[in-house]
């Protein structure tokens, strides 16, 4: 028999009053992998994580953490998780490393050395003996996740991970999950606006909006392995010319990135070879022309029509 898998959610509906804030979902998060749990802020993903780690009960539906149920087998279900949900809270007069020594106290005690190692891991080893209350956000967000991994779980839950960092933290952060991804004994699911950087560190991914299941599958699965997007070069007074050639022969309105620059969705029907072909034949100088997959932000676009909070 295989074992089960980190986590699976059936059919999971959360209710605040009149508001459903999640309706009828479910995923399947496989061991050893880093699963992006997308969409814009208010979607319902931390509802949805603080369901899947026994924080709030659902309306209705299951979860299961390596074969668990989080609601009957809590104890069993949570010991090989660790999870930071909504921003960490420490204290604000102890250091770094004395507040993950104190949290460390709740389940047995961690050595020092492991303080110490998991703080040079996320950066903060020389801000070890500061006090926490001088901290700015993104050091609390580092430290966070610090005490997420302190015990070295075989989960590891992250909401949100990259709040309040700058453009290094956040690649430092990026870089932290895909080591922990390749040593292979920890599951990832982080959740995340910023569909770009998931894009960069994810095998698998889930977009959800309003509470809803969208689309779940690989990253190959969502963005396409051979279809994907025309980019263009024409001449810029012929970007108008260009873009009613491309309507009128294959059928899809061409987006306009600038004067002279265009970009063509072509899921099967045009590829670069063509679209060069085409313009040529109606006259049109083509001065660049290449191919790519589409992006986690224009497959979103094209499931919600949404734009706002996707970076």
């Amino acid at each position: 028999m295989s074992p089960a898998p980190p986590v699976v959610a059936e059919h999971l509906k959360k209710r605040f009053g009149s508001v459903s804030a999640v309706e009828d979902l479910s995923l399947t998060v496989e061991e050893g992998k880093v699963y992006g749990f997308l969409g814009p802020n208010g979607a319902g993903k931390t509802t949805t994580i603080r369901m899947l780690l026994g924080l709030i009960a659902p309306d209705g539906g299951s979860v299961r953490i390596f074969g668990h149920d989080i609601r009957r087998d809590f104890k069993l279900a949570i010991r090989c998780v660790g999870a930071m949900v909504e921003g960490p809270a420490f204290y604000p007069f102890l250091t770094a490393h004395k507040n993950l020594q104190l949290f460390g106290r709740l389940s047995g005690g961690v050595p020092a050395a492991r303080v110490d190692e998991i703080l040079d891991r996320v950066g903060l080893l020389r801000r070890a003996g500061q006090k926490v209350g001088g901290f700015s956000q993104g050091m609390r967000q580092r430290l966070g996740i610090a005490l997420a991994m302190l015990e070295k779980p075989r989960l590891l839950v992250l909401d949100e991970p990259t709040n309040g960092l700058d453009p290094q933290g956040t690649r430092e952060i990026r870089e932290l999950l895909r080591q922990i991804r390749d040593e292979g004994e920890t599951t990832v699911l982080v959740s995340s606006h910023l569909l770009g950087e998931m894009e960069r560190i994810c095998d698998r991914v889930a977009v959800i909006s309003q509470g809803r299941m969208l689309r779940e599958g690989s990253l190959d699965e969502l963005l396409g392995a051979d279809d994907g997007v025309v980019e263009l070069v024409v001449e810029p007074d012929r970007t108008s010319a260009a873009a009613e050639v491309l309507t009128r022969r294959f059928q899809i309105e061409p987006r306009r990135i600038r004067r002279g620059h265009l970009e063509l969705i072509v899921d099967g029907r045009a590829g670069a070879s063509e679209v060069n072909r085409v313009l040529v034949e109606e006259g049109l100088a083509v001065h660049g022309l290449h191919s790519r997959r589409r992006s986690l932000e224009q497959v979103f676009v094209e499931l919600t029509g949404e734009v706002s909070d996707i970076q």
